[in-house]
C-alpha cells in the first residue's frame, strides 16, 4: 500500500504561512500582545523570517535542533516560527538551567533574548 507522506517537520510549516497569510491580509491587526506592546501580523512575520535567515546562515536546516533562552516574551514566539520554517526544532531552555561547558547538547545553534533589537542567534 503506497502512501503519500511527508516529514514531520513540515506540518509545522503551517506556522508561518498561517502568519504570511495574516501578515498580507490584515498586515496592522494585533498577532501578540506583551506588557503593553503590540507586535503586528506584519512585524511577527517579518521578524521571523529575518531571524530565520540568520539561523540559515549559521547552517541552521531541516532536523536540526535550535536552543532557544528567552525571557516570557513576542521573541519566544519568533524564534520558535523561524526554527520551524527552517525545518529545525525548537528547543526552549529554562533560564536557571546552569550551563555545562562546550556540552551543545547537539544543537547546531542558539537563540538568546532580553537584549535590545529582539532574539540573536548565536553559534
Amino acid at each position: 500500500m503506497a502512501t503519500d507522506t511527508a516529514p514531520a517537520w513540515s506540518f509545522r510549516h503551517h506556522w508561518m504561512a498561517h502568519t504570511a497569510t495574516h501578515a498580507m491580509m490584515r498586515p496592522d491587526k494585533p498577532a501578540l500582545r506583551y506588557l503593553g506592546a503590540t507586535t503586528t501580523w506584519a512585524q511577527l512575520s517579518r521578524r521571523s523570517l529575518q531571524l530565520a535567515a540568520a539561523l540559515a546562515d549559521r547552517g541552521v536546516g531541516e532536523g536540526d535542533r535550535v536552543a532557544t533562552l528567552t525571557l516570557n516574551h513576542p521573541w519566544f514566539v519568533e524564534s520558535v516560527f523561524a526554527a520551524n520554517s527552517l525545518g529545525a526544532m525548537a528547543v526552549p531552555l529554562n533560564f536557571p538551567a546552569p550551563a555545562r561547558g562546550d556540552d551543545r547538547g547537539g544543537r547546531r545553534a542558539a537563540v538568546y533574548g532580553n537584549a535590545p533589537g529582539g532574539p540573536h542567534p548565536a553559534g
